[in-house]
């Protein structure tokens, strides 16, 4: 019986080690005749399949005095019918600093349509001056390309890196989305200096999931000050965490009438910086605690800043309401009715709404 258990554990073990080894099937810098078969048992009712989908965050020391963010995608589709022409236009999310006025780079685009004519492969490589830029709000941008010569049958790959002083702005990974995922993959080096919150959702089990450490050296520049000096350079050594996640065979998540958000229920994860803490220095906190974010909202001028100067509407609403004078759970829930019954979103979308 003892037996039976040490070699149920050793291939148990061995089962997990083989798909933390395992790499992705597609080869992007390839493509072949029989990368255009698919295999039957593929969901092909919603028109397109991602064959494969892999990013990769990883950070590197700049010449700002500090570091940068660096994300790469690379995903390979496959359309089957007119229903999943939608996949041939992608957009790229930015981040956009009001206070500086600075935005992430779209550091490189590669993207290729191709078709398989009379046995032969056909490519059409996007032309990267199609594209255009569209503000999402404040803070958001995006870049969208469509894909040229695309039919049934077509085979698209895209690839693009961001380059981001954001280090808040950790990219998140959907594992799961509106069209079936063969392979969806995402990579994370990231250094000890750095610390942040994993938050993970949805149901779908992990193929792969594994984390391993790797030493790493980093030359920060930092920038001289006077003309004729020279800059400094600033070594720093870590012990970086490699993690690694893979989901496989992901079925498309249809949204349902009962179904509120769609995001809350796709497989994924996401990443809040909680803090930073360099050799010789102390921790810093980025994150805080409940009643630091509750001061930083009630100052900030998208959200609590008009309450703590009381304009006209507020003043009008305190004198509706006629508030007990000491905080109770009463004033909060006629607060609450008040707002419910007088105000109505505008539609714009934002991190307050």
């Amino acid at each position: 019986m003892k037996m039976f258990r040490i070699l149920v554990v050793a291939l148990l073990s061995a089962n997990l080690c083989a798909h933390a080894q395992e790499k992705c099937p597609v080869n992007f810098d390839k493509i072949s005749v029989a990368d255009f078969n698919i295999n039957a048992a593929v969901d092909t009712s919603f028109g397109a399949v991602i064959l494969a989908d892999v990013g990769k965050s990883s950070f590197e020391a700049n010449k700002k005095g500090f570091f940068s963010l660096i994300y790469k995608l690379q995903r390979r589709i496959k359309i089957i019918s007119p229903k999943g022409f939608d996949l041939a236009t992608f957009k790229i999310p930015l981040y956009k600093s009001v206070k500086t006025d600075s935005e992430e780079v779209l550091e490189s685009l590669s993207a290729t349509t191709y078709n398989l004519v009379n046995g032969k492969i056909e490519e059409v490589k996007l032309d990267k001056a199609s594209g255009f830029k569209e503000v999402m709000d404040k803070n958001h941008v995006v870049r969208k390309y469509t894909m040229p010569a695309v039919k049934e049958g077509s085979i698209i790959d895209i690839t693009y890196t961001i380059n981001s002083d954001f280090l808040f702005n950790l990219q998140p990974w959907s594992f799961q989305g509106t069209y079936p995922r063969l392979w969806s993959e995402y990579n994370l080096n990231l250094p000890e200096f750095f610390h942040y919150v994993f938050l993970s959702r949805g149901t779908h089990p992990f193929h792969a999931k594994t984390v391993k450490e790797k030493f790493h050296s980093y030359n920060v520049r930092i920038p001289a000050e006077g003309v004729m000096e020279r800059d400094d350079i600033i070594s720093l050594n870590s012990t970086n965490s490699i993690s690694r996640w893979v989901m496989k065979d992901v079925p498309a998540l249809k949204e349902e009438s009962f179904t509120s958000t769609m995001s809350n229920h796709l497989s994924g994860i996401e990443f809040q910086m909680s803090g930073q803490q360099f050799p010789n220095n102390p921790f810093r906190d980025i994150m805080g605690s409940w009643g630091k974010v509750s001061m930083e909202l009630l100052k900030d001028k998208e959200f609590g800043e008009d309450l703590e100067n009381k304009p006209e509407w507020v003043k009008t609403a305190l004198k509706t309401l006629a508030l007990e004078e000491k905080p109770t759970i009463d004033n909060a829930k006629k607060i609450y009715a008040y707002i419910q019954q007088n105000f109505t979103s505008q539609g714009s979308k934002s991190i307050y709404n």
